[in-house]
């Protein structure tokens, strides 16, 4: 099986040609393809920001509450107002309006999408919470934003789980900050938006928070793993084995597949949507990051599950038809190696000499008994011209017999049942052989056996027949004259 071992190495090494080449181009696909997906998915979630920003200032700039805190307008103006942007807007959690102490003077809450005002006595002091400490700062047109995390009440995660992210800006009046508007965005519609819109693709699509822990991840189970279970550390580099000079550009390959990421520097982002548009000129002051990251995994990079198993089919396919024509092939070798042998034994046991010529006058087969005969071994005039065989003059006729027959006249001594021609053995001797010549074709070239009878015992039989007869001849014909 040699053979079969030699085929299909060399069918291993086209399909793995073919296959890498196949790879790569398509690898360099991969690139382009994440970075539309990611850029979409970045302008989503800065339109939404910018939603944020119009809304929380939109309270915030109003005359109604403006009016409430100059104390210029009843509780009943401010409440109503807050409940019918509420139901307008359902995809903010709460509204409220804090005074300058950070105590709650309005809050609005949905749920549900039902929505009601906190009552009085219920009404909280925010005055510990980080959004409120630092907003203190802040001035016209300008906010802060919170992380996106999960909503804490009284101390515990809410369940089920819900991803907020507050916005802050302040009221101000004569220069003066008179209260804050914070909006309580519920960012679980948002975030289940770009699960479903990135669920069916090739790529895993993750949202990170600045210290690259989950906030979305679309095929496992690791949003918001960073404050459920706060033992684990991992997150996304230490996951996938990344380095933060890796992280500076955009894309990037390791043993965990093919990475692309987006920075989402809300605050820039924000400010060149802004100038696009011509919107209002908001400035978050925090910095708030996020990462965008696709992520294709090294078996789907260029073919997924389908073809890969089509190449696979194609491999064992073509693994099954070398064994069979490499079967097949043996078989024959097989037959032919024991015609050969066969035929070597007919040769090597036949009493009369065999010799085989090319068109050339190539010596091609020479039997012992043509060994015997010209006193020649087998390889000392095998590839060696017939002419070595020939004296003079079928040594200069010689190549007029194979011209003519080759240039399709008839040659006068092919297919002749007994031709008798002088030869010459390898001491220089001449001899005189009976030759039968046949043609033969293999594989498009024209061959000539010879079949030959060494004539000098019959030469010799009939020079004393000669003899005898030219005697006894003699001595009738003296006879004769005697007795005449």
């Amino acid at each position: 099986m040699r053979i079969y071992a030699k085929l299909l190495f060399v069918f291993s090494l086209v399909i793995l040609t073919i296959y890498t080449a196949d790879f790569n181009i398509n690898k360099e696909k991969v690139a382009p393809e994440q970075k539309a997906s990611l850029n979409l998915q970045k302008q989503e979630l800065t339109h939404e920001f910018n939603d944020l920003l119009n809304d929380t200032s939109f309270l915030a700039s109003s005359s109604i509450t403006i009016d409430f805190l100059n104390k210029k307008s009843p509780n009943i103006n401010i409440e109503r107002y807050f409940l019918e942007f509420h139901h307008k807007h359902k995809q903010y959690d709460q509204l409220r309006l804090l005074d300058i102490n950070g105590k709650e003077l309005i809050r609005s809450n949905n749920k549900n999408n039902k929505t009601w005002l906190t009552k009085v006595k219920d009404l909280q002091d925010k005055s510990k919470r980080d959004y409120y400490l630092n907003s203190l700062s802040l001035q016209k047109n300008e906010f802060y934003l919170s992380p996106l995390d999960l909503n804490i009440e009284n101390g515990k995660i809410e369940t089920p789980h819900k991803p907020v992210i507050r916005l802050v800006t302040p009221v101000i009046i004569e220069n003066q900050i008179k209260g804050l508007i914070v909006l309580n965005y519920n960012a679980k519609n948002l975030l289940e938006h770009l699960y479903i819109s990135n669920s069916n693709n090739t790529d895993h699509f993750y949202l990170l928070d600045q210290n690259f822990n989950w906030i979305l991840d679309t095929k496992e189970h690791r949003a918001f793993q960073h404050i459920i279970e706060t033992s684990k550390t991992q997150n996304f580099l230490s996951t996938y084995k990344i380095s933060i000079p890796q992280i500076q550009i955009s894309n990037f390959q390791n043993r965990y597949g093919f990475f692309s990421l987006q920075r989402l520097d809300v605050t820039k982002e924000l400010l060149k949507e802004q100038e696009q548009y011509k919107y209002n000129k908001y400035k978050i002051t925090n910095d708030r990051i996020f990462y965008l990251a696709a992520h294709r995994l090294p078996e789907t990079y260029a073919f997924g599950i389908y073809n890969t198993f089509l190449y696979l089919l194609i491999y064992v396919l073509g693994a099954l038809l070398l064994w069979a024509f490499s079967f097949y092939y043996n078989q024959e070798k097989q037959k032919r190696k024991e015609k050969e042998i066969l035929s070597n034994s007919i040769l090597s046991s036949a009493p009369t000499a065999i010799i085989t010529i090319n068109s050339k006058g190539g010596i091609q087969i020479f039997n012992p008994a043509a060994e015997q005969m010209f006193q020649y071994k087998a390889n000392e005039v095998i590839g060696s011209n017939i002419k070595i065989l020939m004296p003079s003059p079928h040594f200069e006729q010689y190549d007029n017999y194979l011209l003519n027959y080759n240039g399709k006249e008839s040659s006068h001594i092919i297919g002749v049942e007994r031709v008798e021609v002088q030869a010459k053995r390898k001491d220089g001797s001449i001899f005189f052989v009976a030759v039968s010549i046949e043609e033969m074709q293999i594989n498009n070239e024209v061959f000539f056996t010879g079949i030959l009878r060494d004539l000098t015992e019959e030469k010799e039989a009939q020079k004393l027949a000669k003899e005898y007869n030219f005697k006894i001849n003699n001595a009738l014909a003296e006879q004769k004259v005697i007795n005449d």
